[in-house]
């Protein structure tokens, strides 16, 4: 059980959250739109709002 907690957190951090949730939710692209081409979760709440944000952040 142990192992697959690893593996599930590896998997989940090589997934960038902060380009597929807003593309999602909002259908806005966070490298195009913001100031500076980072898909960040500074550029997610900007662009996306607090809500989009919040849940890039936690993830």
């Amino acid at each position: 059980m142990y192992y697959l907690f690893i593996l599930l957190g590896y998997l989940s951090g090589s997934v960038l959250y902060a380009l597929l949730i807003p593309g999602f939710l909002c259908r806005v692209d966070v490298r195009t739109a913001g100031s500076d081409g980072n898909p960040g979760a500074f550029n997610a709440f900007k662009l996306a709002g607090k809500k989009v944000g919040s849940l890039v952040l936690l993830l």
